[in-house]
């Protein structure tokens, strides 16, 4: 059974490397992206310690959930959420009125990212060891950080590129496509 269940790890890793790919290339251009609005340079920390603070918050919580409800189910949810999340800032971003107001929408979707950051990164972090041969789990861990690290180098070169050559939004777009390849491939993973 553990072999079946192991050809599933190269999916498990390619889906890893579309999520980071696709969250890297959001996340890096974000703050020029929200100071090229307008925003001050202490609000955009103010933004960014939202993100922190809410994944701080509710990891505890989310390593509970993860026990009742299947991972891949709160993938998918954090998944969809930060697909809508990519979409609105980037296609409503530049849309919105005042900086106030632009500051208050980004801090809800900053919070809504932190959250489903915690969904994300527990569930996926739980599947690894269940794909892999346990007397091989640390591999299988080093090989997951060496996919993420090409991943993070990948979404920022990315992620500048769009956002430098095209808009923000059309870099917001391709990250939310991104995400989406990323479920699309986890759908294939069997454990």
């Amino acid at each position: 059974m553990l072999s079946s269940l192991t050809r599933s790890l190269p999916l498990y890793y390619i889906s890893m490397f579309c999520f980071f790919t696709a969250f890297n290339m959001f996340f890096v251009p974000l703050p020029i992206f929200y100071s090229s609005l307008g925003v001050p340079e202490n609000q955009i920390f103010v933004l960014f310690l939202a993100l922190s603070l809410t994944s701080t918050i509710f990891y505890p919580r989310v390593g509970r959930w993860s026990e009742r409800i299947r991972e891949r189910r709160l993938i998918y949810v954090a998944g969809t959420a930060r697909i809508a999340i990519f979409s609105l800032i980037g296609l409503f971003g530049s849309v919105v009125g005042t900086i106030a107001a632009k500051t208050g929408i980004f801090a809800v979707g900053m919070a809504i990212l932190g959250l489903t950051w915690a969904l994300f990164w527990v569930s996926s972090s739980s599947i690894l060891p269940k794909l892999s041969d346990p007397a091989k789990l640390g591999q299988a861990q080093g090989m997951l950080n060496a996919v993420i690290g090409v991943a993070i180098v990948a979404g920022s070169l990315l992620g500048g590129i769009a956002s430098y050559s095209f808009s923000y939004t059309v870099n917001f777009l391709l990250a939310a496509s991104m995400t989406v390849l990323g479920l699309s491939v986890l759908t294939r993973v069997d454990y």
